[in-house]
């Protein structure tokens, strides 16, 4: 329960100290001591703001007048917008809209700086529940907010007497927008909108996917470059016009800069741009001669003492990060008197390296294709489209007719570089899962890269290409082979809600099996209340994990039996892993839309495997054995593969919704079904895991997949009561998140659960 604050009073000390400290470097030179008082700066500054503070919120039903904060982003059914509380505390908004006509007045008539009275529940946000998985939590506390506001009903929106300057500009970016949206034919509408306002909602999630995928999410957001061109621009026509210099600077600084920081959404890359590009423009006025790689560290000083969670963001990492080293490459490329080209190959090649740690340890993967796209891309978007959309822009609201003819053309070049990011996209072997890398692993190519480059500067030879690519090679040859000769076994038991999904990854890699792929039930909407990308557990839980695993291909996919919450999720794998098989029951009957998934999977290399009691096989010392079902049931529960696989020294036993009418049909077949691990049938439920079935597997744990407050009442209190009378040790993902169990063919090594 807390909020990110600091007293404005200690702020301002620490401020102060630090301009002291930036003071005496620029003038007399005294590094030491400069760099002691930043140092000193930093770290108290950090540590005051990054403290957790008590709030006056807390849980329960809240009914109050608030003013919105954020624009109001609606998608389907749903709206989300942040909004202050008494001015100071911002809380995340959300409402489930209850009708057509509901969602089209809050889109047309909800505005930035309303005020609202609205009614709902105040709850603190969902904490992760997936190994490496994306914190929501976490990322909305480094926003500064600690809590989600569900709202169940609304009135008297309005506006306030005044608007403040900067009111005024969030509500002009917002009609920015829409006036785009509704007047720029699409795909070029999205792109113009991303470009210019830096507004990335209404472009296709498929397609966001394909630019992060191949590495060229960077060309959508607004950066330097943008800055650049739009100070530049502004510079010379002002000259031009006969403007003095001395105000032509004023005005940039005072009147552009911050309009269009708050313009663009306050980005991290833009803040940069604009301190930066501040700096550089005061230092004339201010006789005062400022490097670029001053004005940056000034730009990183600034941003960190009013916006210390700025640190955690991944697009403030990079844009400083790949701005440092491009800044301090340049030297080198001068006196070398690089041609054009091979200026363009090296500074994307620069960018490249210097943003590759970071990426891999946020996202896990990377794109065999990103060097050569970029190389491709970034003329095209910083020569062309970039300038054309600013162009369009002014055009179609001065001269509208040669605005839109302008647009159908652009239109036209984007659909095209759309189309081409998403056919690749559609090919998983063009990116590399490289998995979360190791302490070790992200030390060694972090040394690598600065190795290279101190030898770059020394030695100008194509050789250090040759170096580096071969060093970069080799670091991932070493993780591969880590993972290949790896003793180490797990069995994941993903936390997918109220479904069933259990990885297994052999020692040594010598396979993976998923064994389910959770999912969601199909419930009937209206257009309106379709998102523009419906959630998939597959796609949204088990391919990031997948990834963090380092997994470029699942050896099989077992399916238990077609319930939605067993099955549904693998339409999300589908073309975003390689899948070799697809194991199910020999009285496995699919539904129409089962049979358009399967015909899919086909179409990308699958093979079905059906697969029937009595049959084994061995990988390495890992045993499978199939002991259900033998004969079909009178429902998809009763006829559950139950999968028996010893590895690791133990016996574990997976048994979808095996019913207790399926385990009194198992134990009449086999005798011996013992086991030391136990995933708990049809998750928990009373019509699972009788007293006689648990008695004869007597497992030593029991997993229970089970979703958080499920609307039938899993697990049931008389399944708990029977495990604990039997002294059985239970897990549950609903309380402990995703339980993870690592084994080496001798013996178990841990069991971890994501919460405590």
């Amino acid at each position: 329960m807390a909020i990110l604050a600091i007293d404005h009073s200690s702020r301002l000390i620490w401020f102060l100290l630090a301009l002291g400290g930036i003071f005496i470097y620029l003038l007399s030179k005294h590094r030491g001591f400069a760099l002691a008082f930043l140092a000193v700066f930093l770290f108290f500054t950090l540590d005051s703001v990054l403290q957790d503070h008590p709030t006056r919120l807390v849980a329960g039903s809240m009914n109050q007048r608030v003013q919105l904060d954020d624009r109001v982003l609606i998608d389907g059914d749903t709206m989300r917008t942040t909004v202050l509380l008494d001015g100071k505390e911002r809380v995340q908004v959300t409402y489930k809209m209850k009708s057509k006509e509901d969602k089209q007045f809050l889109d047309a008539h909800l505005k930035i700086a309303q005020v609202c009275h609205f009614y709902g529940t105040l709850k603190r946000p969902d904490p992760v529940s997936n190994f490496d998985a994306f914190d929501y939590r976490q990322y909305l506390k480094h926003q500064g907010i600690y809590w989600e506001w569900e709202l169940a009903s609304y009135d008297q929106c309005y506006d306030p007497p005044s608007l403040t300057v900067f009111e005024r500009l969030k509500r002009g970016r917002q009609k920015g927008i829409r006036f785009v949206s509704s007047h720029f034919p699409k795909p070029w509408a999205n792109m113009v909108n991303a470009l210019v306002f830096a507004d990335k909602d209404d472009i296709n999630p498929d397609l966001l996917d394909a630019y992060q995928n191949l590495g060229l999410i960077h060309l959508l957001a607004v950066s330097g470059l943008h800055v650049g061109v739009l100070i530049g621009l502004l510079y010379f026509c002002l000259l031009r016009l006969g403007f003095v210099k001395q105000h032509v600077h004023l005005f940039l600084l005072l009147v552009v800069l911050p309009a269009y920081v708050l313009l663009t959404g306050c980005t991290p890359s833009v803040i940069r741009a604009a301190l930066m590009a501040a700096f550089l423009l005061s230092a004339p006025l201010s006789k005062i001669k400022l490097s670029p790689l001053t004005s940056l560290a000034l730009a990183c000083l600034f941003t960190l003492v009013f916006q210390p969670h700025t640190l955690y963001s991944v697009g403030f990492q990079l844009s400083y990060l790949i701005t440092f080293a491009l800044i301090v490459s340049v030297e080198t490329m001068r006196h070398r008197s690089y041609s054009s080209i091979m200026q363009i190959f090296i500074t994307t090649g620069i960018a490249e390296v210097i943003a590759l740690p970071i990426l891999l340890y946020n996202f896990y993967t990377v794109s065999l294709l990103s060097f050569l796209l970029n190389l491709i891309y970034i003329p095209l978007i910083s020569l062309i489209i970039l300038p054309g959309a600013w162009l369009t822009l002014c055009l179609t609201l001065s001269v509208p007719s040669i605005g839109s003819l302008i647009n159908r053309g652009l239109n036209i070049v984007v659909r095209y570089m759309n189309e081409v990011l998403t056919l690749l996209n559609t090919f998983p072997s063009l990116t590399l899962s490289i998995g979360k890398p190791s302490i070790v692993g992200m030390t060694l190519l972090i040394l690598g890269i600065l190795a290279v480059f101190i030898l770059w500067e020394k030695v100008n030879h194509w050789a250090i290409a040759f170096i580096f690519i071969s060093f970069v090679l080799g670091i991932a040859l070493i993780h591969w082979l880590s993972m290949e000769i790896s003793p180490r076994g797990s069995v994941t038991f993903i936390d997918v809600g109220q479904g069933d999904a259990a990885l297994i990854v052999l020692p040594h890699h010598q396979g993976v099996y998923l064994i389910d792929t959770g999912g969601s039930l199909p419930y009937p909407k209206a257009q309106w209340q379709k998102k523009k990308r419906e959630y998939n557990v597959g796609r949204e839980v088990i391919l990031p994990q997948l990834k963090a695993l380092g997994i470029h291909e699942l050896t099989a996919v077992m399916i238990t039996h077609r319930d939605f919450d067993h099955m549904e999720g693998i339409r999300g794998l589908i073309g975003n892993i390689p899948i070799k098989s697809l194991m199910v029951s020999n009285f496995f009957t699919p539904t129409k839309t089962e049979r358009d998934w399967l015909k899919s999977l086909r179409n990308s290399g699958t093979h079905l495997i059906r697969v029937k009691a009595g049959e084994q096989w061995s990988v390495g010392q890992s045993h499978f054995q199939v002991l259900w079902p033998e004969t079909k049931g009178k429902d998809t529960n009763d006829q559950s593969l139950v999968l028996r696989v010893n590895m690791g020294s133990l016996n574990w036993l997976f048994t979808g919704d095996l019913d207790q009418e399926g385990e009194r049909g198992l134990l009449s077949q086999w005798q011996d079904i013992d086991a030391d691990i136990l995933k708990v049938g049809h998750h928990g439920s009373k019509t699972s895991s009788s007293e006689a079935f648990l008695k004869a597997v007597s497992p030593k744990l029991a997993i229970i997949s089970v979703g958080k407050n499920n609307h039938y009442g899993h697990p049931s209190n008389e399944v708990i009561k029977r495990l604990e009378e039997q002294n059985i040790k239970t897990l549950r993902t609903d309380q402990k998140g995703a339980i993870r169990i690592e084994f080496t063919s001798q013996k178990v090594l841990s069991i971890k659960t994501v919460k405590p």
